[in-house]
C-alpha cells in the first residue's frame, strides 16, 4: 500500500444444469438408466442434472447381450458415478453372445459286464446300437433298462442316480452311465476273521443261495478250515459266517492261519459264480479254547 489501490471482482453465475448425455456402443443391446430418474436410454440419452448432483448409471444387457464395460467419464464394470460438476459423456458397452446351440448329445455309457438296452422317450437311443442322439435344446428326456436274459439292471450314473426312472433336461450335454451285471454276480464288501469264525459281507444282485467253504495248508496237506450252510438270499446286501473247523481252530494257536475261502452264489435259474478270497485268521489269544 504505497499508494491508493482498486480491486475489482468478478463473479459468474452457475448454469441451472449440465446436460448428461449416454450411448452404447458395441455389437450387442441394452438400456441405460439413471438415479436420479431422467435416462432411460434406449429411449432418453440426453437429460441434465442441477450442479453438484451425483448420477449413478446402471447398464441391464438384453437377453441375447453382455455388458462390457464403461467410456467416457465412467470405466471398468462396475457402478458409474458422475459428479455434475460439468457437462457430462458415458458410454456404455454392449457384446452380443452366440445363439444358444439349437440341439445338445445325449450318451450313454456302457459300464457293466452283463447285457442290457437302454431306449429313450422322445425316441433316438436304442443302446446297444444307437448310443448318442442329439436332443432338442431344452427337452425332457426320459431312458428306460431293460436287462438281458442272464442280466440284471444295477444302476444309473452320471446324470442319473439310484435304479429308478431315468429323466435328464437338455440343457448342456449329458452322459447318462448303465450298468448292467450278470444275474450270478455279486460282490464282496469286506471279508473278517472274529474268534473262530470269518464273516463276509456281500451283495448279489439276484435271489438265489450263497454257500461258503474254506480250506487251508497243515502239515503239508490240505485241510477244511470252514463250511457253512447253503442258504436262500435276496437281492441285496447279506451276510454269511463261516465255523472254523476244530483243526483250523487247533493251528491258530500256533500261529496265525491262511485260508483260502470260496464264496458261490447260485442265482434262482441260472449258473452259479464262485470267488476265492484269502483271508488270514490271527493267532488266538493264548488260554483261549475257541
Amino acid at each position: 500500500m504505497d499508494q491508493a489501490q482498486s480491486v475489482v471482482a468478478t463473479f459468474n453465475a452457475l448454469p441451472a444444469s449440465f446436460p448428461l448425455s449416454v450411448s452404447s456402443a458395441g455389437t450387442g443391446t441394452g438400456t441405460i438408466t439413471s438415479t436420479p430418474a431422467g435416462i432411460n436410454c434406449g429411449t432418453d440419452c440426453l437429460q441434465s442434472f442441477a450442479p453438484g448432483t451425483s448420477v449413478t448409471l446402471t447398464a441391464t444387457p438384453a437377453n441375447s447381450s453382455t455388458f462390457t464395460g464403461w467410456g467416457g467419464a465412467c470405466s471398468g464394470t462396475g457402478t458409474c458415478t458422475v459428479t455434475m460438476s460439468q457437462a457430462r459423456n458415458v458410454t456404455a458397452g454392449f457384446s452380443s453372445l452366440a445363439p444358444p446351440p439349437a440341439s445338445y448329445q445325449l450318451t450313454i455309457d456302457d459300464r457293466g459286464t452283463g447285457l442290457g438296452t437302454v431306449t429313450s422317450t422322445p425316441a433316438g437311443i436304442n443302446c446297444g446300437d444307437d448310443c448318442i442322439q442329439s436332443f432338442a435344446a431344452g427337452s425332457s428326456v426320459q431312458l428306460t433298462a431293460k436287462p438281458a436274459a442272464g442280466s440284471v439292471f444295477a444302476g444309473w450314473g452320471g446324470a442319473c442316480s439310484g435304479t429308478g426312472t431315468c429323466t435328464v433336461t437338455m440343457s448342456q450335454a449329458r452322459t447318462v452311465t448303465v450298468q448292467f451285471e450278470p444275474t450270478n454276480q455279486f460282490l464282496i464288501l469286506w471279508t473278517r476273521a472274529r474268534g473262530s469264525s470269518i464273516h463276509t459281507r456281500l451283495r448279489t444282485y439276484d435271489d438265489g443261495r450263497l454257500a461258503q467253504a474254506a480250506v487251508f495248508r497243515s502239515g503239508g496237506r490240505e485241510r477244511i478250515a470252514c463250511v457253512s450252510v447253503s442258504r436262500a438270499v435276496k437281492a441285496g446286501t447279506t451276510r454269511m459266517r463261516c465255523v472254523l473247523t476244530g483243526a483250523a481252530r487247533a493251528a491258530r494257536r500256533k500261529g496265525a492261519v491262511r485260508v483260502d475261502l470260496a464264496t458261490t452264489f447260485t442265482p434262482t435259474g441260472g449258473s452259479q459264480r464262485t470267488v476265492i478270497r484269502r483271508v488270514t485268521v490271527p493267532r488266538s489269544t493264548p488260554g483261549y479254547t475257541g
